[in-house]
């Protein structure tokens, strides 16, 4: 993939200049061809240019020069190659994207016929699928020009008129011309007379009763043409088995002679596990569903630069004018650089987690086994993630001490204040008729607890509250300060469970919240490879303080409390429901079925109507698990009006568990 001139034409000067045989490189406009032409030439490599613009003569010396060993390079349109047969052709590059994978197999078929190895190389770049896209667009002209033409040679009559003409005279490309005309002479509307020139066959008639049907149908198929030239540049699967599936032939990879299956990445890039170097642990995970749930909130509408765009917080134009900066994984993985982002992008997309489409700007989509991964308990594993080391110290036999809590009064945080700005957001956001982030953000109300502003000065200093924000709720801020005395009340003590003895990697007791989510991360990662159980109180703990926290860490408690069936957290799961963000409320919903919290069932079908696919297929999976007769109905109108197609399988699912119910 090379979007930048500048990188096609490195690439194309390092291939060429490491090729002992003869080499062709297509290119797909004359304009294209005379470009790559210039730039070998004035390299001072031996190169000939051939297109059907150049005079007879000119490409008949340029064909008999690489014909005959005296030039090494031809550039050329697709005008070159009919009834060619030079045995000792090395390389073919495709300097831009050809329009299908017939043209691309039977151009590349020129290599190679010596029956020694030859490699064929294809440029992709989006400006080169545009022009594809123009050249179909072109080939069928809208209906308006096509009568405008018609109009124009009838005027002409008598006189017969040529294309160029009425290119010139319509101000319409000469390749629209000659593709209107010719669907006016398959319908019998024009002729063509002995020099070339076209006259109406009926020149009565004013407007022709032309079918364009036929035309519709053969531009849809070329457009899927393209869109399988386009999925052959997917870097996750065997290019054998795109050309043969192609042609409707069977083939299973790995080839062994395409880059993908070639390549040192081939395990990875054939879509197979990632290599068993790449360890699973808790911030891989972490890593991998936030970029997944970030390409699923979006509906796999974005691509793969701007999914990274806003896992970095960046406040890139497109960012900020699409609102961008306000959705859930914005800023997400701003501790990471792009290109390791990237990277990862491409290994779940490697792994099948991830889709790209195969269109002229490509998105993110998420795939059944992505959806597949968000739901499961099994860590995601990513390259660049080492394990937790455990320090010698940290293995002794010593129990561990009970985990303590501030409560906040007079202390770093302020919890009371806090649970109060909560309350006073909420309220405030359903006033307004805006989500609760809308007003102010988590870490606004966690600065505003720790901190305890006592003037609008003080209030200005917090990091997310500009002059409107303190013109609107400033005051009402303050009140609420001044109106909620610091809370004295003990540390909150948690006692371990009779079981958690027996965990001895864990660190000394923390004195944060923050430190609390390190602990049971690391007590989550010993279980989920056959360690003791977590601290079930930490679990609730770190639930209950859902707006303090990292929404991956809150989600990481919810399915660890769901998978210990801890009845005593429906509770606070069902308080979640009210959260805006959508992975916590996903988690917390389908936590709520897998418990048989019954009593979920009202506020679960409120989601049903949520915008967000993933908040609705939760609900679904939820609703299914607990049987809920009262959601049938809409089930069944969910299997064929839901706009997702993975809401549609959960609702179908659903249906015919409720249904097999006694």
């Amino acid at each position: 993939k090379l979007d930048r001139r500048e990188d096609k034409e490195g690439r194309l000067l390092e291939f060429l200049s490491a090729e002992d045989g003869s080499a062709i490189v297509y290119a797909s406009t004359r304009k294209e061809a005379r470009a790559a032409f210039e730039f070998l030439a004035g390299r001072g490599l031996s190169v000939g240019l051939y297109h059907a613009g150049l005079e007879p003569e000119q490409r008949t010396r340029a064909q008999r020069d690489f014909l005959d060993g005296r030039t090494r390079t031809l550039v050329a349109t697709v005008a070159f190659g009919m009834g060619i047969d030079k045995p000792d052709i090395r390389r073919i590059i495709h300097y831009n994207i050809p329009g299908s994978l017939e043209s691309y197999y039977q151009e590349a078929g020129r290599s190679g016929r010596d029956g020694r190895p030859a490699t064929c190389t294809l440029f992709y770049s989006q400006s080169d699928v545009r022009i594809q896209r123009f050249f179909i667009d072109q080939s069928y002209p809208a209906p308006d020009h096509l009568f405008r033409l018609y109009t124009m040679i009838r005027e002409a009559h008598p006189l017969s008129v040529s294309a160029g003409d009425l290119s010139t005279a319509s101000e319409l490309p000469e390749i629209s011309v000659n593709a209107a005309l010719q669907m006016l002479f398959e319908q019998g509307w024009v002729q063509m007379e002995p020099d070339g020139k076209y006259a109406l066959t009926q020149p009565d008639v004013e407007h022709p009763d032309v079918d364009f049907h036929p035309f519709t149908e053969r531009k849809a198929r070329d457009d899927t043409r393209l869109k399988k030239m386009i999925a052959y540049t997917d870097p996750t699967i065997c290019r054998r088995v795109h050309i043969l599936n192609y042609f409707g032939q069977p083939f299973s990879p790995p080839c062994h002679s395409c880059d993908v299956c070639a390549s040192d990445r081939a395990p990875v890039m054939r879509g197979r596990a990632v290599s068993e170097a790449a360890p699973a642990t808790v911030e891989s995970d972490d890593v991998a569903r936030v970029i997944l749930q970030a390409v699923a909130d979006r509906g796999g509408r974005l691509g793969r630069s701007l999914i990274k765009d806003i896992l970095l917080g960046s406040r890139r134009k497109q960012i900020l004018e699409w609102g961008l900066d306000r959705v859930e994984a914005y800023g997400r993985l701003r501790s990471y650089r792009g290109d390791r982002i990237l990277g990862w992008i491409d290994e779940l997309v490697a792994r099948r987690l991830l889709l790209v489409t195969a269109e002229e700007y490509p998105r993110l989509k998420l795939t059944e086994a992505g959806h597949q991964a968000l739901d499961s308990n099994e860590l995601i594993s990513l390259t660049g993630f080492a394990p937790p080391s455990v320090k010698p110290a940290a293995l002794s036999p010593t129990p561990r001490e009970p985990i303590s809590l501030p409560a906040g009064a007079g202390h770093e945080f302020d919890l009371l204040l806090h649970e109060r700005l909560r309350q006073w957001r909420r309220q405030k956001a359903q006033e307004l008729g805006v989500s609760a982030f809308v007003v102010l953000y988590n870490s606004v109300l966690e600065e505003i607890a720790r901190q305890r502003p006592r003037t609008l000065d003080e209030l200005e200093s917090i990091k997310g509250l500009g002059p409107r924000k303190i013109e609107q709720f400033g005051q009402e801020l303050l009140e609420l300060v001044q109106s909620c005395p610091p809370s004295p009340a003990p540390a909150k003590t948690i006692e371990p469970g009779p079981d958690e003895a027996a965990l001895n990697v864990m660190s000394p007791a923390p004195a944060s919240i923050t430190e609390l989510v390190a602990q049971v991360r690391w007590q989550i990662e010993c279980f989920r490879q056959g360690g003791p159980e977590p601290d079930r109180t930490a679990l609730l703990t770190l639930v209950q303080q859902a707006e303090m926290l990292k929404s991956q860490d809150v989600v990481i408690a919810i399915n660890a409390l769901s998978t210990l069936s801890v009845q005593q957290a429906v509770p606070v799961l069902l308080k979640l429901l009210d959260f805006a963000s959508g992975d916590i409320l996903m988690s917390a919903a389908e936590a709520l079925g897998k418990l048989g919290a019954n009593k979920a069932i009202p506020r679960l079908l409120e989601l049903l109507a949520d915008e967000r696919p993933g908040v609705r297929r939760a609900a679904v999976r939820a609703l299914g698990r607990l049987r809920a007769t009262e959601a049938l109905e809409l089930f069944q109108r969910m299997t064929t009006e839901d706009p997702s197609d993975y809401v549609r399988l959960a609702a179908q699912a659903a249906v015919t568990l409720i249904q097999l119910t006694p």
